[in-house]
């Protein structure tokens, strides 16, 4: 049973991405942000001519980003560093 004892105290987080409706004309910036600490990853779920929206769950998302931290303070908003 060793192996479900935590061996490490820390959190993530996963937070869809909401664009207003529309066709998606570009996607910028996704370098940068990847290099903002406690981003672990960020998944770009359609592609620039694609339609967005609506929103009705959380399946038609089309971005979302994984982040991590010590704590759950320290995931409230991400530092640009």
């Amino acid at each position: 049973m060793k192996d479900i004892i935590p061996q490490k105290k820390a959190c993530a987080i996963s937070k869809g991405v909401f664009p207003p409706p529309g066709v998606i004309k570009s996607i910028r910036g996704l370098e940068e942000a990847k290099h903002i600490p406690g981003i672990a990853e960020i998944f770009v779920l359609r592609k620039v001519g694609k339609r967005v929206g609506p929103y009705d769950t959380e399946r038609n998302r089309p971005a979302y980003i994984i982040a991590h931290g010590a704590d759950d303070r320290s995931l409230e908003r991400p530092s640009k560093g």
